[in-house]
């Protein structure tokens, strides 16, 4: 009810369409002929087995509630790939027809499990409450995606366009300028205009909200202590948002996605989501797991708008990055904690390095500057040709 689903081993894109099935509201799950179309773009690497694959039990009312009662053993077997009685209507013929048919067995059976799980929860749920939902005010889901979108943000999964590795590259978060020559990526803030000629990538801070615009956010989606006060990252002076149910994942996650939106249709092509390691300045409060499931959250959507994600930093959570969706990283001091290694070898070499000091510079570049994207800025980005202003490369 209040979890992502456990996914772990299920590879793209297969795997966001049974996240798209495991929605938490109905109406979000995809319908049959829906699922079919999404199927029909998996790639044929998933037939490995399908010559040799058992029979597959399909749920019954894939597309409507689940009866009271209902158990995972109401199934019926269908036939997989060229056995006799197989619908060559839905299925086709050869290695496309086989494992087309196995993933949507698979599906369905996902589908209609899930419809029992979340009923029988709810039914429990109805005799207590989640200890951790703000009592100030009740949280409301926002609204689940169109079978059209949820279609598109599983094809797109597999199609989005990291950016080029080992090419000279620029961190302007703190106030966008004229690209430097031969710089190929560029991050910039969200406000900002993309660069034209370069790969762009758009910076947000999700897991907090900016300085002095808590006020921007519901109340209740600020993260607060047992005496009831938000709980501030000092440093920066900005609130952290309450990720610790999945009804507040969602609608955080629907304040974000519109930023992604304006991301897209100011031409970038990438998006970088900041903060992804508040979890761990706050562990009384939050977890790596809600990290992880918010984060999903705005992949499935950033990857239905053809747009790539990083991970930002958050060396705790390399070991998700294929679970979570993430593209390839930009790093902070990786150089100054002795951390490049570990992400480029997450990320198949695909890192954008930006160090603040000169010792981590001269650790990024006498180790990773064959192989990784690595600059030095100051430590607050601020604009060429302001006070303080810094940019150096190997």
């Amino acid at each position: 009810m209040y979890e992502a689903p456990v996914l772990d081993g299920v590879t793209e894109p297969l795997r966001s369409i049974a996240e798209l099935c495991l929605a938490k509201d109905p109406a979000g799950r995809p319908a049959l002929a829906e699922l079919h179309r999404m199927l029909l773009t998996l790639p044929d690497a998933t037939a490995s087995t399908a010559s040799t694959a058992p029979t597959a039990p399909v749920a019954p009312g894939v597309g409507d509630s689940a009866r009271p009662g209902h158990q995972a053993s109401e199934t019926r077997p269908v036939p997989t790939g060229g056995e006799e009685g197989a619908d060559r209507t839905l299925v086709g013929h050869g290695r496309r027809g086989r494992r087309v048919l196995i993933a949507l067995a698979a599906a369905l059976v996902v589908t209609g499990l899930s419809i029992t799980a979340v009923k029988t929860s709810m039914r429990t749920e109805s005799h207590g409450n989640d200890s951790s939902q703000s009592t100030t005010a009740p949280a409301s889901p926002s609204p689940s995606p169109s079978p059209s979108a949820s279609a598109s943000a599983s094809a797109s999964a597999a199609t989005v366009t990291p950016p080029p590795k080992h090419v000279p590259w620029d961190y302007q978060i703190g106030g966008a300028y004229a690209l430097p020559d031969g710089v190929r990526v560029v991050s910039r803030s969200h406000e900002d205009a993309a660069a034209p000629d370069a790969y762009n990538i758009c910076n947000f801070n999700a897991f907090q909200a900016q300085e002095n615009a808590e006020g921007d956010w519901d109340s209740d989606l600020l993260l607060r202590d047992a005496g009831g006060d938000v709980v501030y990252n000092e440093d920066w002076g900005e609130a952290v948002l309450d990720i610790r149910t999945d009804a507040k994942r969602q609608r955080i996650a629907s304040e974000v996605n519109a930023w992604i939106d304006e991301c897209a249709t100011k031409g970038y092509q990438a998006v970088e989501p900041d903060n992804y390691d508040t979890f761990t300045r706050f562990p009384d409060h939050l977890t790596a797991g809600q990290a992880t499931a918010f984060m999903k959250l705005l992949v499935v959507h950033a990857h239905a708008k053809g747009l790539a994600v990083a991970q930002k930093n958050t060396l705790e959570l390399v070991s998700e990055r294929a679970s979570v969706g993430l593209d390839f990283a930009v790093v902070e001091e990786c150089g100054q904690w002795n951390e490049c290694g570990e992400f480029a070898a997450a990320f198949d070499n695909n890192v954008l390095v930006v160090e603040y000091t000169a010792k981590g510079m001269a650790n990024a570049c006498s180790g990773w500057s064959d192989t990784l994207s690595i600059i030095r800025r100051d430590q607050d980005v601020v604009l060429k040709g302001a006070s303080g202003h810094l940019r150096k490369t190997c």
